[in-house]
């Protein structure tokens, strides 16, 4: 499978921090687990879906048109054929924007758009699911998400506090943000929770665990001791134990194959969005600006 990431649009790059295409058949029956990154999601099957994995192993087969909350656990999927994938990978208070109800009533779940809002999700399938190619398709993503999202929703003073934590790569404390804000404590985790569907303190967990997945990805197997302290840990032990909890693995037994699922959606291994002008499948001609 071939995975791309385009930037989005200036139209709707207030709540979205890329769009992606998913293209190409599944290299077999293979159960893959997608991590955490602090990041909802929406996506648009145009080929093969997806099945979930749940707890007790079996298969549940995804709906067209997905809108994923944040995770705090991995998410186990399971290509069933030939993927035609688009999605767009919202900012981590991006969800506002096309979700009007608190952010928690997402969290942990992927949904069928159509349960939430039929009329977009209708949308989505006819006129995006529909294309010919995934350039057409994320053209018609683009457009559609300028034209349906209500970026007033979004609360600038969270979307402020989600940079802060971004940019500090998780090593900063709930106070010192919520003090950046202007808010009490509590006021800030009330908003933060309210946009973002985790608390101020799991997502600077979920950041900092995505750079572990960056350096792990990097190069040669790190000094975990040393990678602990950097990545503002409080010892090994506790690094292990956030490792196992996202990943299910030790550190020391990382091995994720090229071509899964898992190193596709890595951020790792992602490689700077390509402009959004830019043709980037093989067999595309030049595609225009995305409008």
């Amino acid at each position: 499978m071939h995975y791309v990431e385009v930037a989005a649009s200036p139209a709707i790059r207030t709540f979205v921090e890329c769009l992606w295409a998913l293209d190409g058949p599944a290299p077999g029956a293979v159960l893959d687990p997608v991590f955490p990154d602090g990041h909802p999601e929406l996506i648009v099957h145009g080929g093969d879906r997806f099945a979930a994995v749940g707890a007790d192993g079996t298969l549940a087969v995804q709906g067209p048109v997905l809108l994923a909350g944040q995770m705090r656990h991995a998410l186990t999927l399971s290509p069933l054929g030939h993927a035609h994938v688009v999605g767009a990978r919202l900012r981590p208070h991006g969800l506002a924007a096309i979700f009007r109800g608190p952010a928690a009533e997402l969290t942990d779940r992927v949904v069928d758009l159509d349960a939430i809002d039929p009329r977009l999700a209708r949308h989505l399938f006819a006129d995006v699911a529909s294309r010919r190619t995934a350039e057409e398709r994320l053209h018609a993503l683009d457009r559609a998400l300028g034209r349906w999202a209500s970026v007033e929703r979004i609360d600038p003073i969270v979307s402020v506090a989600c940079g802060i934590a971004l940019a500090s790569r998780g090593l900063t404390r709930v106070a010192l943000l919520a003090r950046t804000t202007g808010l009490s404590a509590r006021q800030f985790e009330r908003r933060f929770g309210a946009q973002v569907g985790l608390s101020p303190k799991a997502f600077l967990r979920v950041v900092r665990f995505q750079q572990v997945l960056r350096a792990v990805d990097a190069g040669p197997t790190p000094d975990w001791a040393r990678l602990a302290v950097e990545l503002g840990f409080y010892d090994q032990p506790h690094f292990v134990n956030d490792f196992k909890a996202f990943t299910g693995h030790a550190p020391t037994d990382w091995n994720v194959p090229d071509g899964s699922l898992t190193a596709l959606f890595s951020v790792g291994r992602r490689a700077t969005p390509l402009p959004s002008d830019v043709a980037f499948f093989q067999d595309a001609a030049t595609c225009d600006p995305l409008a």
